[in-house]
């Protein structure tokens, strides 16, 4: 709360400036050394002049304290009119809502949920607005927004409204299950996905189409049958051997790269379009690349792991 100069001088003799002080009956606080010959110190504003008898060219750093604050306070019209500023901006600030954020477990409706606002009147820039209003907007919401979100609740937080939902969730379809799974093509079992169903087939047996992988029913202690359907996939190696054929252009110069590079291409997406997410190209050996006037011939062998069971 007191108003004091804070000082910096410069002198070879600290012990003589402090008896000069005294004799000119200055009192001083937080006498501070900063380097060989320079002090600090803080010293009434009413001591000045007597200051500068003691020290060459004092020298005054700052000034602290209340009466200092509104000296420089009406000194400064710029400063008065900042504070105004500075105060209307406070208020306009503290009576809008400056920021919204929505949380959810599925960020494809953030987009909704924040047309949905705007469509309500909510957004940025808008006056705070009570609880109660907020709740009745909250329910609106919640009905307009019912095919697509479960639960919804709006919050205000200071300049910034919180908007949090749950997606809608859907029953899952029941599970159709299938009679006893048979291999469609040969391979070599590989890996089982079986829900239900009793396993015939073990890994790396060799199946020929036609065979028996997973059973319908299931034998109790008691030996008696029991229907429990099949559902799942059951994955093989399988194999192929895929013939190409490039014939050059006219004026087309032999690019032996490129051609190879084509058709391999070619052939892995001859072999792999009706795969499904499980299904891919295990190994791949090219037989064959030959060159016969324009033609280019190439032979490539695939090991392929498939579900066997599906047609």
């Amino acid at each position: 709360m007191k108003s004091l100069d804070y000082y910096e001088i410069r002198i070879f003799d600290i012990c003589r400036g402090l008896n000069d002080l005294k004799a000119n009956k200055v009192t001083i606080y937080n006498l501070h050394k900063t380097d060989a010959y320079t002090y600090q110190f803080l010293a009434s504003p009413y001591c000045r002049n007597r200051i500068k008898k003691v020290f060459v060219n004092p020298k005054i750093i700052k000034k602290v304290g209340l009466f200092h604050v509104f000296e420089n306070f009406f000194k400064f019209k710029t400063t008065l009119i900042a504070l105004v500023f500075s105060i209307a901006l406070f208020f306009l600030y503290s009576n809008r809502i400056w920021k919204i954020e929505i949380f959810g477990n599925a960020k494809q409706l953030y987009p909704m949920i924040q047309e949905t606002l705007k469509k309500n009147h909510i957004q940025v820039g808008m006056s705070k607005m009570n609880d109660d209003a907020l709740l009745v907007i909250e329910e609106k919401m919640l009905y307009e927004l019912k095919d697509k979100v479960e639960w919804l609740e709006l919050r205000k937080h200071g300049s910034t409204i919180t908007a949090k939902f749950l997606i809608k969730r859907t029953l899952n379809p029941p599970i159709l299950l299938n009679n006893s799974l048979y291999a469609t093509k040969d391979g070599v079992i590989c890996a089982f996905d079986i829900k239900n169903g009793e396993k015939m087939v073990k890994i790396n047996d060799y199946v020929k189409k036609g065979d028996l992988l997973v059973r319908d029913v299931v034998t109790t202690d008691q030996n008696q049958d029991v229907y429990v359907g099949t559902y799942g996939a059951v994955y093989a190696y399988t194999w192929y051997i895929v013939d190409l054929t490039y014939t050059m252009k006219e004026a087309e110069i032999y690019d032996e790269v490129s051609i190879f590079t084509k058709l391999l291409i070619q052939a892995r997406s001859d072999i792999s379009k009706n795969f499904d997410k499980n299904e891919s190209i295990h190994k791949e050996n090219v037989l064959k690349f030959i060159k016969e006037g324009r033609m280019i011939h190439m032979r490539v062998h695939f090991t392929c792991i498939e579900d066997i069971t599906k047609e």
